[in-house]
């Protein structure tokens, strides 16, 4: 009788993160450089006397560590990894403005005697672009539009900083009573009374162009929750038809990178700890199958 062909592990399928309570899966990550599911122990000797061996050895601890490389971002990793559900928009045919607030000083944003919101220009709506603007009063009735970066500046109709403070406008841009429109950045504000600005004092918002998606959150808040989860492996299907799934019971993981590389796809580690599920009397289940 002849040896067995051996079981060998191939490549990384997927890994799909569940509720422990519900089974409900959270999502799945796809484009993975590695998934792996680790168990490293300890072994406690006992030493003494002139021997230069252990007289015994026994089972110290183990830890359990489940550690992926995704080069994907889904909306549930904020959840389980940053602690903090995103908002999702699934899509805005006109963009968006928020996050309208003075940052220095009280009279830009003003419901009396100044700008009183700011939302998209209709017909301009094409030339909205993402990212922060800054507003800052230059006289009682005149202001400037900051940016903080270009990436989007090309969307719509082309606009450039202007100099090296990031100033967007060429000349200030005078506040009457009334809508006040910015064609190029697709914006209208809506004018309250006399504008009373002082000169320095700031406002900001955020822009939001057209999109078929978007999320956000504010992580870091003190009221921030890390879910436990329970997490499947996958590895890659053979040419034979053999699979491998490692089911993680229960794990927490806090923390992720985020960022980029020069002329690189994004990637981020992330490692979570597993720990022992009463209900299943263990802290996973590792399934080996040769289909026929």
């Amino acid at each position: 009788m002849a040896l067995s062909a051996p079981r060998v592990v191939f490549g990384i399928h997927s890994a799909t993160f569940y509720n422990p309570l519900s089974g409900l899966p959270y999502g799945t990550l796809r484009v993975l450089g590695n998934g792996t599911f680790s168990m490293t122990g300890t072994t406690i000797e006992l030493r003494g006397g002139s021997n230069r061996f252990p007289w015994s050895i026994q089972d110290g601890n183990i830890d359990a560590k489940i550690d992926i490389t995704t080069r994907e971002y889904p909306d549930f990793m904020m959840e389980l990894f940053l602690g903090k559900a995103p908002t999702a928009v699934v899509s805005d045919a006109t963009g968006d403005v928020n996050g309208f607030v003075n940052m220095f000083g009280t009279s830009i944003k003003n419901g009396t005697n100044g700008i009183s919101a700011i939302a998209p220009s209709i017909g301009n709506e094409a030339s909205l672009k993402f990212g922060k603007l800054i507003l800052k009063a230059v006289s009682a009735n005149t202001f400037d539009i900051y940016g903080i970066s270009n990436v989007d500046f090309a969307r719509g109709t082309d606009v450039d900083f202007q100099n090296d403070l990031l100033k967007i406008n060429a000349a200030p841009i005078t506040a009457v009573a009334g809508a006040v429109t910015v064609a190029s950045l697709g914006l209208e504000f809506t004018v309250i009374g006399i504008p009373a600005f002082i000169i320095n004092d700031t406002a900001v918002l955020d822009v939001l162009p057209i999109h078929i998606g978007a999320s956000s959150a504010v992580v870091g808040g003190l009221a921030d929750v890390f879910p436990e989860f329970g997490c499947i492996l996958l590895c890659q299907q053979l040419g034979s038809g053999e699979m491998v799934e490692i089911d993680v019971f229960k794990a927490k993981a806090i923390g992720a990178n985020l960022g980029a590389a020069e002329k690189a796809f994004s990637e981020t580690p992330i490692s979570a700890k597993a720990y022992f599920d009463s209900a299943k009397n263990g802290i996973c289940k590792i399934t080996m199958i040769k289909p026929v």
